[in-house]
């Protein structure tokens, strides 16, 4: 979340999400959430009152950027990702599937196959902003969307391989919430449970992660 408000994703006085869908989008339990955005308060970046949503505040004790222009993000991404045309719906949501998997069972993948799945959703996130900033260019909710995929896409990956982990498995929701955004026609089928057999579960034991 430091990072997000940092790079222009959530500026100041920016309301951010609800708790739930929020918790969803850092695929983590709503409780360790919830002690985040206490910890950000205590460090005076936001502003926390009961039954509001929690506020940037105008200025938090580190330097903040505009919103990034999404033609730039777009670029960016184009030079990033790994061009595959051969890339298909179904093989973009098995990734975003065995990334959640991999973090719900809190499981290590070889580096090489986490590469491949990296460059995947890479690839998913620069064809999908782009696409949808061509059709949703006025609304400013999904320009937000938009901004926090490819910013996530976008930075480097962290030293600690469980904190890789982890970004890649919000990677993969950020991936879903851009297949939203798609016409019905397009969106790929929505399975129950990951590629390990098991239905997703993003409250089980956490290890501690910084958002």
């Amino acid at each position: 979340m430091r990072y997000l408000i940092q790079s222009g994703v959530y500026p100041p006085y920016t309301v951010l999400p609800p708790l739930q869908p929020l918790a969803r989008s850092l695929v983590s339990s709503t409780p360790n959430v919830i002690e985040a955005l206490r910890l950000l308060a205590k460090q005076h970046i936001l502003l926390i009152r009961r039954g509001h949503r929690a506020l940037v505040l105008p200025d938090p004790p580190f330097p903040t950027v505009a919103p990034p222009d999404l033609d730039d993000l777009i670029l960016a991404l184009t030079r990033r990702a790994t061009p595959d045309e051969q890339l298909t719906a179904t093989d973009v949501l098995a990734a975003c599937t065995q990334t959640h998997s991999w973090w719900a069972s809190r499981t290590m993948p070889p580096p090489d196959k986490a590469d491949v799945l990296i460059a995947t959703l890479t690839a998913a996130v620069t064809r999908l902003v782009s696409r949808a900033a061509e059709h949703h260019c006025q609304d400013p909710e999904v320009r937000t969307i938009l901004r926090r995929a490819a910013v996530t896409a976008l930075k480097e990956r962290p030293s600690d391989r469980w904190e890789q982990i982890w970004r890649t498995a919000c990677l993969g929701t950020l991936v879903r919430d851009l297949y939203q955004l798609e016409p019905l026609s397009t969106q790929p089928p929505e399975p129950d449970t990951c590629a390990a057999g098991t239905r997703l579960n993003t409250s089980a034991p956490e290890r501690t992660v910084a958002v």
